[in-house]
């Protein structure tokens, strides 16, 4: 059985440990005052195991274009979310924004000469360390030619995590 919790000082609250075992649980909290007044209240816990949410909107890239000439910078931005539609409720944790990294990949062109002519071809490898993205858009410059891609990854504040890539950006900066 559960045992009461006094709170003597101000101000009057108290935090209490929960572990969800299950998806979601209710709980009946009880108050006394000092006069001995009591009331109560269920509450309704659930547990967020939902990843958050994340799209890229800018640029919107969908697979590979025709190599985007004099581009020397672009803008990445994105959508985040961390939420779960749960009837009459929607709940989330939100996300952790010190966990918040925009990782930059870049391949070669695939053709002979490895510059524009062809298509994006061979492997994506990561161009620099990973950023930490403290907002929601970031700046790249964008130095040799080559295809560009952008790997977000975020976690919310119960450790949920999601990861997406995005489309292809052939560049050509000359």
């Amino acid at each position: 059985m559960d045992q009461p919790v006094s709170i003597p000082t101000s101000p009057r609250a108290i935090a209490l440990d929960y572990t969800a075992l299950a998806g979601s649980t209710t709980s009946v909290v009880g108050v006394t005052n000092g006069t001995g007044s009591t009331t109560s209240e269920t509450l309704s816990l659930v547990r967020d195991e939902a990843a958050p949410t994340l799209t890229f909107t800018a640029p919107v890239l969908t697979g590979e274009t025709a190599a985007a000439t004099g581009v020397t910078s672009v803008t990445i931005s994105w959508d985040e979310a961390d939420w779960a539609d749960l009837g009459a409720s929607v709940i989330g944790a939100g996300i952790d924004r010190s966990t918040v990294t925009l990782q930059r990949q870049r391949a070669t062109f695939a053709s002979a000469d490895g510059i524009v002519a062809g298509t994006c071809g061979g492997v994506f490898t990561n161009d620099g360390a990973p950023i930490s993205a403290a907002t929601s858009s970031q700046s790249a410059e964008l130095a040799s030619a080559g295809c560009y891609r952008w790997i977000l990854t975020a976690a919310d504040r119960v450790g949920n995590s999601a990861s997406v890539t995005s489309g292809i950006l052939p560049v050509d900066p000359s």
